[in-house]
């Protein structure tokens, strides 16, 4: 599970996999904010910009505190794993 990847200025989270994951536990960003401590808009704001690995860590703790709900991955998909470059230069290689 690649929830983040590690930039010069911060983390950037996978705001496709965030949102599966709020999904499988049937909360919000709101609730999840709220959770870590934090106000709501920190968790829209790290869909889409970089954010600091103490900020990721609180999000991540408070995530784990909610459990994954039965069978909802009958309902929710997966996202589809972005290719690594290596990936897509041997994925246009074959």
């Amino acid at each position: 599970m690649a929830v983040a990847q590690r930039r010069s200025s911060g983390t950037l989270v996978n705001r496709n996999q965030l949102d599966y994951e709020l999904g499988r536990r049937g909360i919000s960003g709101k609730e999840l904010a709220a959770r870590a401590g934090l106000h709501e808009s920190v968790i829209s704001r790290a869909r889409r910009h970089p954010i600091r690995p103490s900020t990721l860590r609180k999000i991540a703790a408070a995530l784990l505190e909610f459990p994954v709900l039965e069978v909802v991955d009958l309902v929710v998909t997966a996202p589809q794993r972005e290719l690594e470059p290596v990936d897509k230069l041997a994925t246009s290689l074959s």
